[in-house]
């Protein structure tokens, strides 16, 4: 018989093989090696149909607070918006004359897609590995931001600055929450006056405003929705501690293994999954760990339903993938400005 002692090492030295081989024999870790870093930056956007008015009308607004955009060009940053859309160019420009005035989009870039793809996660990839390539090919970075999302002010800044000249990509938790979010009062004066929300004002309203799926992501409920991806627990009127097994990235440093990755897969929807997890095998990327930081919203349909599984009181898993785990160990932060 085989000594217990051996077989546990046996045990032991097939394990740590099983692990080289799936996170280090094929996969190296990126290491920055220092040379130009250019300050060029895309703000990346893909929209047509009603996307296109919350586009111009709230993410616009959001990304031009005077933390985010205004405050990287006095920091010598280029910044040009470009959006992807299915679109006319012409339409859209006349359509939305006032709106480019209003917020100096002078240098906006509009690209028509011209595709025989028919399901928005085939068509967003046309503009994804064109994105890409102008990225790789001119030294520059670009931000996503989706014509759904609202920022905070600040988020951009600290995104960027969080991983300027590490060459890093930079990832956040964010909620989802109601359309009924942009009759609040900040949103309105943002939008129309010009003033700011700061993180813990969004986080607050994203809070009153959470959609279905992130309410019942709440982890100290026996039926919930955690299995999903997202658990959220209040801790106190000020602080949400989150657990996202799926965080998306915002601020993104392209590779040539990125383009390749996206031609090859052919698929938007793995930006948050297969490319998180390469971006993760690689340390290629930083997630927030606090709304202070960085934080966003995104804006979801009254239409998406909740779906909630009963037995999961307290689970924050979500995932079997490497990235799904490694995520699943940043404690991230949200602070609200309640003090009632």
């Amino acid at each position: 018989m085989i000594p217990m002692s051996l077989f546990l090492k046996i045990k032991n030295k097939l394990a740590g093989f099983s692990s080289y081989l799936g996170n280090k024999c094929f996969v190296k870790r990126y290491r920055y090696k220092n040379g130009e870093c250019h300050k060029k930056i895309y703000i990346y956007t893909i929209a047509w149909g009603e996307f296109i008015d919350t586009y111009f009308h709230y993410t616009i607004p959001s990304i031009f607070q005077a933390g985010n955009i205004p405050l990287l060009k006095s920091q010598g940053f280029e910044i040009i918006p470009i959006l992807y859309t299915l679109e006319s160019t012409d339409s859209i420009k006349s359509k939305f004359k006032i709106e480019i005035l209003k917020n100096n989009l002078e240098n906006l870039l509009i690209e028509r897609i011209v595709t025989n793809k028919t399901t928005p996660r085939k068509i967003n990839i046309t503009a994804l590995l064109n994105v890409f390539r102008r990225c790789i090919d001119e030294k520059a970075m670009f931000v996503m931001a989706p014509p759904d999302t609202l920022f905070s002010n600040g988020s951009l800044y600290n995104s960027v600055m969080s991983v300027y000249y590490k060459k890093m990509c930079f990832a956040s938790a964010h909620p989802r929450v109601n359309y009924t979010l942009l009759q609040d009062e900040n949103i309105c004066n943002m939008t129309t006056k010009g003033t700011q929300v700061e993180s813990a004002t969004l986080v607050n309203l994203a809070i009153t405003h959470l959609h279905d799926k992130y309410i019942y992501a709440n982890d100290m409920l026996d039926e919930n929705t955690t299995y999903a991806g997202v658990s959220i627990r209040k801790i106190n009127n000020k602080i949400y501690n989150v657990i996202h097994n799926l965080p998306t990235t915002y601020v993104v440093y392209p590779q040539e293994e990125d383009y390749k990755f996206f031609k090859r897969s052919g698929d938007f929807n793995q930006w948050d999954r297969e490319w998180l997890e390469l971006l993760v095998k690689r340390n290629r990327v930083k997630i927030s760990g606090s709304s202070d930081q960085f934080f966003c919203v995104e804006l979801t349909s009254p239409d998406e339903k909740a779906i909630t599984k009963p037995g999961l009181l307290g689970n924050d898993i979500a995932g079997e993938s490497f990235q799904n785990r490694v995520s699943n160990m940043v404690s991230v932060t949200w602070r609200a400005e309640n003090d009632d």
